[in-house]
């Protein structure tokens, strides 16, 4: 009986030492396990919200630049009861103030692009920094890339500057590359597309315009070095050899205004 009693004591003993310790281990690895988890979501979200964010920069980049490219070359309706016509574009919009023109490299190694237009009587016409456009009343919107890689627009409305003058439109812009679809040999169909410093380029037949920018994500989620070349139109930009996701967003916009009638 004793024996019996001195086996059951024996057999009901605490925990011991190896046991407490592979205890902690598979705790801390559990941990471990969460805390990895959480990271790589916390990554995913932060990847997928900047690449969201860098959509939605180009998307409104061009949304601006087709608005105000539409208007290119626009001229106020004529007072039909004074019997009056539209003014002759080349009177409006003379040699060295085209409705549209750009330069080539200019701005922090990005092209510009200025763009004229008349407003209206209704004041249903803007400059780029949506001020009203009055009628007979030219205005120019001009855009660039800024050393910070911001798309910026400054305006002027009947000659005199907009007060808001300059104003950021998009950050994170790195690059502007422009090309003018010009006519050349006037049956309404764009025959070649070429940069402003092109020999020869009359921006009196110019009837569309395609642009590309290139844009990066706000942060550095990528989880590689960016290393490869970046083609916008026909200029090669990088490798930058940094985390940033980049992407080329082009569009080609037809002028609207003088398509049919220059």
């Amino acid at each position: 009986m004793n024996s019996e009693c001195r086996f059951a004591r024996s057999s009901q003993g605490g925990i011991g030492l190896i046991e407490i310790l592979i205890g902690i281990t598979m705790s801390l690895l559990l941990i471990a396990g969460f805390i990895n988890l959480f990271l790589n979501n916390k990554r995913a979200y932060l990847l997928d919200e900047n690449l969201t964010t860098m959509q939605r920069n180009g998307q409104f980049a061009h949304m601006i630049l087709n608005r105000t490219l539409r208007l290119a070359g626009y001229r106020t309706v004529p007072d039909l009861s004074d019997m009056q016509g539209y003014a002759d574009y080349e009177n409006i919009f003379p040699a060295g103030s085209e409705f549209i023109r750009g330069t080539d490299n200019d701005s922090n190694g990005s092209d510009t692009l200025t763009v004229r237009y008349q407003g209206s009587a209704n004041g249903d016409i803007y400059d780029c920094l949506a001020t009203p456009v009055g009628a007979n009343e030219v205005a120019e919107s001009y855009f660039f890339i800024n050393a910070n890689n911001q798309l910026v627009c400054s305006a002027t409305n009947n000659g005199v500057a907009n007060p808001n003058n300059p104003a950021i439109l998009v950050e994170n812009v790195e690059a502007m590359q422009i090309r003018f679809g010009e006519d050349t040999d006037d049956d309404g169909i764009v025959n070649q597309y070429v940069p402003a410093s092109f020999p020869g380029l009359d921006y009196s037949r110019v009837l569309a315009v395609r642009i590309s920018l290139l844009l990066r994500t706000d942060n550095q989620t990528n989880p590689v070095s960016d290393t490869k070349l970046h083609t916008v139109q026909d200029v090669e930009f990088g490798p930058f050899n940094d985390n940033f996701l980049r992407k080329v967003f082009t569009t080609t916009i037809q002028l609207r205004s003088v398509s049919n009638d220059v």
